[in-house]
């Protein structure tokens, strides 16, 4: 038996067969909410917005700046089709632009670049939108360091129930090379079907993100 905590403060007892069914089944069936309209093919880029992404790169702009930039140059125009979300990850998980809303990829819309690297917190805030919200997705993960709320062997035991979501990872180097754990973010990415890539400077970092633009890769995996 289990119990469900309805936005109201109403508890439901679940029993049997419903149990056993998903969140939102659950929420249809028993407590009458209609069911979500999921979206098709879904990108979310989650992009790292720690204290090191004030960092600069060759063109002495900061690699926040770079990442704001490259991804409304190279990522946004290529996007037809397909829906997008932009989540910020630092010490606090934050959607920027939630998945389905018109909220323009501008370069303006900058990370407040300051505290920790919570990836686990925000990989599972992604899961759990895409379960209930998406038919298909890929996950683009832009990150210059190593995640601080988990150790990254945490990381990967939790991808494992999540596999079925390609995730590619993109390293962010500065001036003074990369500082993020290489061989773990290609483990990442191996495990899910994704790629790994650097970009270390502007032209490369511009020219990961056209790679990984839906128009060059419509690669798409189904939540489970």
């Amino acid at each position: 038996m289990k119990q469900l905590t309805l936005s109201n403060g109403q508890e439901v007892e679940l029993k049997g067969t419903i149990a056993k069914k998903s969140t939102q089944d659950i929420l249809t069936q028993v407590a009458k909410v209609p069911p979500v309209k999921k979206l098709d093919n879904v990108l979310v880029i989650m992009r790292d917005g720690s204290g090191s992404m004030r960092d600069k790169m060759d063109t002495n702009k900061t690699k926040a700046q770079i990442a704001c930039e490259v991804i409304a140059t190279e990522l946004a125009p290529h996007m037809a089709g397909w829906e997008y979300g932009l989540l910020d990850f630092e010490s606090q998980v934050c959607w920027r632009i939630p998945p389905g809303s018109s909220i323009q990829l501008l370069t303006t819309l900058q990370p407040m670049c300051e505290g920790g690297t919570s990836m686990l917190k925000a990989l599972r805030t992604v899961w759990q939108y895409l379960g209930i919200n998406a038919n298909k997705a890929r996950i683009i993960l832009l990150t210059d360091g190593f995640p601080t709320d988990s150790s990254t062997e945490g990381i990967l035991d939790a991808s494992r129930d999540h596999k079925s979501i390609p995730i590619d990872t993109v390293g962010i180097g500065g001036m003074a090379g990369g500082a993020y754990d290489e061989k773990f973010l290609i483990a990442l990415s191996e495990l899910t079907g994704g790629i790994f890539s650097k970009g270390h400077s502007v032209n490369e970092l511009a020219k990961v993100m056209l790679e990984l633009a839906p128009e060059n890769r419509p690669l798409l995996g189904s939540p489970k």
